[in-house]
């Protein structure tokens, strides 16, 4: 008897037989080299090529944007290799920088597996968070300043101008792009955080602008980069602060210039690319009316409630943002 395969529910009433719908003859082979394309890139520019060849699979793990699991695959001589998984749902909502960023942070931990002492299943530890910085990537719990820097579920952020960010800028500035996205992605998240974000933990007051311009001056503004507790100190003020941010190291802080120079708004996929046919997820009118979903930007605590309630996470003493 035949094997019978799922067909997902997504696509059902849905065909690609007409010719508008087959734009390449060989979709595998152009998504599956782009990525085999980065691997290699950052391999050569950040791990001074020492990384073996891996798998690169797709996979839609909904728990997961990436993740590494070594010697998953054998070969029938018996050779084995890791498998390095990227979810197609987060591409299409993620800019290219923090796709490829999220390829790096695995590739960290095909460092680890083969040069290093990986930690216990699921743990990243201190010497996985050390070549994170070390390349450019600054490991938080939280996606942005202040998170923790080891643990099970760990992220991070964009460090400005270090060894990542320079040489993606030089792969995407070269022209590389992903050619194919999941149509149906994951529901839009908030962007990947860079060390010259301002923490958000406690929002600080905005120091006066100087006389002479009408910029802030560059020490007031690596004050309220560091976090509340340099912001106390930089204004003489004798009140202690409490919060997850008052230990935020120098090198998470960056000058204003590097602030000033940031992109106002994080471009991805769906709004890169008018003609990217993508169907996003909507709630429910029952969920819309009901059900609305809220978490602390800090601790990631969430909460449910009706869309017009103000909450606030307790721990960490800050209202708590829509999820979209």
């Amino acid at each position: 008897m035949a094997a019978q395969l799922d067909v997902e529910d997504d696509y059902a009433g849905e065909s690609d037989a007409s010719a508008e719908h087959r734009p390449s003859d060989d979709p595998t082979g152009e998504l599956y080299p782009e990525l085999q394309q980065a691997y290699q890139f950052f391999n050569g520019k950040l791990f001074d090529g020492q990384l073996p060849y891996v798998l690169i699979t797709l996979q839609r793990k909904h728990s997961s944007e990436a993740y590494w699991s070594p010697s998953r695959f054998s070969t029938v001589a018996g050779a084995l290799t890791g498998e390095l998984a990227m979810n197609p749902r987060y591409l299409a909502v993620r800019s290219p920088t923090e796709i490829l960023s999220m390829l790096v942070h695995e590739q960290v931990h095909v460092w680890q597996t083969y040069f290093g002492k990986p930690g216990r299943r699921g743990y990243h530890n201190r010497q996985w968070a050390d070549k994170m910085k070390e390349i450019g990537l600054y490991p938080s719990s939280t996606d942005m300043i202040g998170g923790d820097e080891t643990g099970e579920h760990m992220g991070h952020y964009i460090i400005d101008g270090g060894p990542f960010e320079t040489a993606a800028k030089q792969l995407l500035e070269g022209g590389f792009v992903f050619t194919w996205y999941d149509r149906f992605p994951a529901r839009p998240i908030r962007p990947i955080g860079r060390s010259s974000d301002v923490p958000v933990a406690a929002p600080p007051a905005v120091a006066e602008p100087s006389a002479q311009t009408d910029k802030p001056s560059e020490e007031n503004a690596v004050a309220v980069l560091a976090g509340p507790k340099a912001i106390s100190e930089h204004a003489g003020s004798d009140q202690q602060q409490q919060s997850p941010l008052d230990t935020v190291k120098p090198e998470q802080a960056t000058t204003i210039s590097s602030l000033l120079a940031r992109p106002k708004t994080v471009e991805t996929p769906a709004t890169m690319y008018p003609g990217l046919q993508l169907q996003m997820p909507q709630q429910t009118e029952q969920q819309q009316r009901n059900r609305h979903k809220f978490q602390c930007p800090n601790c990631k605590q969430s909460a449910w409630g009706k869309k017009t309630l103000a909450i606030s996470c307790t721990p960490c003493q800050i209202p708590m943002g829509d999820v979209l």
